[in-house]
């Protein structure tokens, strides 16, 4: 292989393509499957590196108390889709070492870039280590295995994807000119790069200014677990056997209080950062101002919107919709898909000529999936329900040491079997995600103000014709109010009344929503239309690339 590729290192993919294992939580994911697929058709030559992890699989239980959540660790079956290469090495944790080998994803095969897996799940490692890589992130505190429990893992996982990625991509002949670190578990990647440069430099300042030079670090959802920090001693004590900076380095590039701040390292050893859209640019530099170069100065961030790939997000029956009249006959169409799938695994029979609205995301506390059944039995939607003015999908994941969103999801699945018009729909993944936002009227976007990065769902709703009912953060303060329905503030306050007051301006805009619905039918896909339209325009992931191109050669001609 004689082409420069720019490394894309991420501890997360979705790949866009039918049967895709579940090696992804959510939207970070789902980026770095549209990079995949994108950076080819627009004429970028990447390589992308991820763990060959897994999510757990959603099921629905019976208990003496009732139906929950329930929770599987599923096999990955990675034959076919996935090839074994040659590229295996060993890297040392602590006081052991642990075996990895490489699988590679065919990008041509896809029209997509390559990707490379790394997996310690197998048979030369101990159990401890082949929890490295099985679970996303080092999986659940509640999971057996692993030294020191989840943080162990944890900082494993983010270790042996940042060396990994560096040792498989060399093992395997890919010739690099960047590196792209897409969130901070990617860290280690850089970390790699500063090991090697300090061999040719006599101090450190001047190793860290060679790795910036080939360096762009994308950051992510400005919440703990996009901003993650581990205990100092424990990553100087698992790494450094294998770095050599000793523990001033460290504290150099990531100390906060007593820990190692992974995304502060990233945004030190980064010749550019940039967030993932307009307003978390604003965010990110206020998050991060804190932190100074050696002349006392914050590091600049930048933003690039994401995108979506068009090839996977838009349904067929959308791409060539001109008028409202063939929008709505081929939402007709999908819509009827969409309860076929809800009456198949429910067993409820919704109505075609309904407003269907749909919370299909990762559920976590900020993105507020409650806040849409907020007072449902007084001032709520509980109204609208027994009214059959509005029937309600709800899909996602919660992470299952969320205790409280856990309950969330039960709550919704108790609250579907009472109400006819509730569904509650397990095994979330990048197909039902697809088939929610082609056949839906309306994407439920209820995150609290400044806590989404992008949000990359709305867009993919939007080109099927799907108007999004959002909170201006993220994305949507980039989509033209005219082709949307905005409701709430874009600024923080204090939790309780911020969620109230949205919460109150929800219902409020979903009765003006199902007004124009069910008397304006034409303002309504005219307008479904023109948010079809602004997403073609503004949201491809071609755009995307074409952006992050424009940063590549910047960070280039800096140097």
């Amino acid at each position: 292989m004689t082409k420069k590729h720019v490394l894309y290192v991420t501890p997360e993919i979705a790949l866009p393509i039918p049967q895709s294992p579940q090696t992804y939580t959510g939207g970070l994911g789902y980026l770095a499957g549209t990079y995949a697929m994108d950076a080819p058709r627009a004429g970028l030559t990447a390589v992308v590196v991820a763990p060959l992890s897994r999510y757990y699989r959603q099921t629905i239980v019976e208990t003496p108390e009732g139906k929950r959540m329930g929770v599987e660790n599923p096999a990955l079956h990675v034959e076919g889709l996935l090839e074994l290469t040659t590229a295996e090495f060993t890297l040392p944790v602590n006081h052991t070492e642990v075996s990895v080998r490489v699988w590679r994803f065919p990008g041509k095969s896809y029209d997509a870039c390559d990707v490379l897996f790394l997996d310690t799940d197998y048979e030369k490692n101990d159990e401890a280590h082949r929890l490295i890589t099985r679970y996303l992130y080092g999986g659940f505190s509640g999971e057996a295995g692993g030294e020191g429990g989840n943080d162990w893992r944890r900082i494993a996982f983010a270790y042996v994807l940042g060396v990994g990625a560096l040792s498989a991509t060399r093992a395997l002949g890919y010739q690099i000119s960047l590196y792209h670190l897409n969130e901070c578990h990617a860290v280690f990647a850089a970390m790699e790069l500063l090991r090697e440069a300090r061999h040719k430099h006599a101090s450190i300042e001047e190793a860290i200014t060679t790795v910036r030079r080939h360096m762009l670090f994308t950051t992510h959802t400005p919440v703990p677990a996009g901003i993650w920090q581990a205990p100092l001693d424990q990553v100087v004590h698992m790494t450094d056997r294998y770095f050599q900076f000793g523990q001033p380095v460290f504290e150099q590039l990531g100390q906060k209080d007593n820990d190692f701040n992974l995304a502060v390292a990233a945004l030190r050893l980064a010749g550019i950062t940039n967030a993932v859209s307009k307003r978390h640019r604003i965010t990110s530099e206020r998050m991060f101002s804190w932190i100074k170069d050696q002349g006392g100065r914050e590091y600049p961030i930048t933003s690039v919107t994401n995108g979506v790939s068009f090839p996977f997000w838009q349904h067929l029956r959308y791409r060539d919709v001109t008028t409202p009249a063939a929008l709505r006959e081929a939402k007709r169409v999908c819509k009827g898909e969409v309860l076929d799938y809800v009456r198949a695994v429910t067993g409820k029979r919704f109505g075609d000529n309904i407003l269907t609205g749909v919370f299909a995301r990762r559920w976590t506390g900020y993105k507020r999936p409650s806040l849409v059944l907020d007072q449902f039995d007084t001032v709520g939607i509980g109204r609208l329900l027994r009214h059959n003015q509005l029937q309600l999908i709800f899909a996602g994941m919660p992470n299952p040491d969320e205790v409280e969103m856990v309950k969330a999801w039960n709550h919704v699945l108790r609250l579907s079997e009472r109400i006819p018009n509730i569904a509650i729909l397990p095994r979330y993944d990048v197909e039902l995600s697809s088939l929610l936002k082609a056949g839906s009227d309306l994407w439920l976007f209820t995150s609290a103000a400044n806590k989404e990065a992008c949000a990359t769902s709305p867009a993919g709703a939007m080109l099927n014709g799907t108007l999004v009912v959002g909170n201006p953060d993220g994305m949507m303060q980039e989509v033209d109010p005219q082709n949307c329905f905005l409701f709430g503030h874009d600024s923080e306050r204090e939790w309780w009344r911020q969620y109230r007051n949205d919460a109150a301006a929800f219902r409020a805009t979903l009765a003006s929503v199902i007004d124009m619905y069910y008397n304006e039918p034409d303002v309504f896909y005219e307008k479904a239309l023109a948010a079809k339209m602004e997403a073609e325009e503004k949201f491809p992931g071609s755009r995307m690339i074409h952006n992050y191109q424009e940063l590549y050669h910047e960070l280039l001609a800096k140097h």
